[in-house]
């Protein structure tokens, strides 16, 4: 399941529990594959997983009743998993999340700077009109929430593996 290339794993980005590579791999086991390509893929930048992932992801949110073009789902699709990533870190805090011993203001403690409409549309290759007109309302209504299922089915195994 883990790469020996893999980064290690000393703590996921966006939370403040220690895991380790063993944890992780254990947790996979429990998920389905498109929740354990989503894992490798945002936690452990394994983008030989990408375009698989992105292809088992369009019929799941087609069936949640999504009826645009593929190409456009699939660009959807790709933004959700970079913009899960957090690639994108707050510039006031350097994406840590405080500023000394006070939570960041501008971030809230996330330590992630929230994205743009503007640059959503340059990820998507549309005009800022044209996201914000046919765009926002498929990925904020059917993207975002198939992503965040994938999240709480991975929380779900890791509370799991807490508990025994």
């Amino acid at each position: 399941m883990l790469y020996p290339s893999s980064p290690a794993l000393d703590i996921i980005p966006r939370s403040r529990d220690a895991l380790t590579a063993d944890d992780v791999a254990r947790s996979l086991g429990k998920v389905s594959w498109e929740a354990s390509a989503y894992a490798r893929l945002v936690y452990l930048d394994d983008e030989s997983l990408r375009g698989k992932l992105v292809t088992a992801l369009v019929p799941r949110i087609q069936k949640d009743g999504y009826d645009g073009g593929i190409v456009k789902l699939m660009l959807l699709i790709s933004l959700g998993l970079d913009e899960s990533r957090g690639l994108s870190r707050c510039p006031q805090c350097k994406g840590i999340g405080q500023i000394g011993s006070w939570e960041c203001e501008n971030c809230h403690g996330s330590g992630l700077k929230a994205p743009s409409l503007r640059s959503r549309a340059k990820a998507c290759q549309v005009s800022h009109n044209t996201f914000k007109r046919s765009y926002m309302y498929p990925y904020m209504r059917q993207v975002l929430p198939t992503l965040s299922d994938l999240e709480v089915e991975l929380g779900r195994a890791m509370a799991y593996l807490k508990t025994n």
